[in-house]
């Protein structure tokens, strides 16, 4: 019983990013429409089976092989979770926070000085 309790907490735990992240991505991409009723749950499916994997795996490893792998878990949780979430009108999630993360997706207007987004 002990142990089951173990392997829910495990698996809640792991899981938590990706639902930070999911939260994340629904308040700065809210323009989706019916994708994000789709999306969302296969998303959170995938990386339940994604983290069920990691946790049959880990079991059968030494504890110090088992913290070496769950933070690469929990990085394909969050990739697979911004991979996978819907953009209707503009470009991918991945591909403006890309542009954003490399200064591209931002511009600074000379005479204001405000800074305004500009899609290519």
């Amino acid at each position: 019983m002990r142990r089951s309790y173990q392997f829910v907490l495990k698996a809640v735990a792991a899981l938590l990013p990706s639902v930070v992240m999911m939260l994340l991505l629904v308040r700065g991409f809210p323009h989706m429409g019916a994708g994000r009723m789709i999306a969302l749950p296969i998303i959170v499916f995938m990386n339940l089976l994604l983290i069920g994997l990691a946790l049959f795996v880990c079991s059968r490893l030494s504890v110090r092989y088992s913290i070496l792998i769950w933070p690469f878990i929990i990085g394909i949780t969050l990739c697979v979770t911004v991979l996978m979430y819907p953009q209707e009108n503009n470009p991918s999630v991945a591909g403006e926070l890309w542009d954003k993360l490399k200064g591209g997706g931002m511009h600074l207007c000379s005479r204001s000085g405000s800074v305004y987004e500009v899609y290519d």
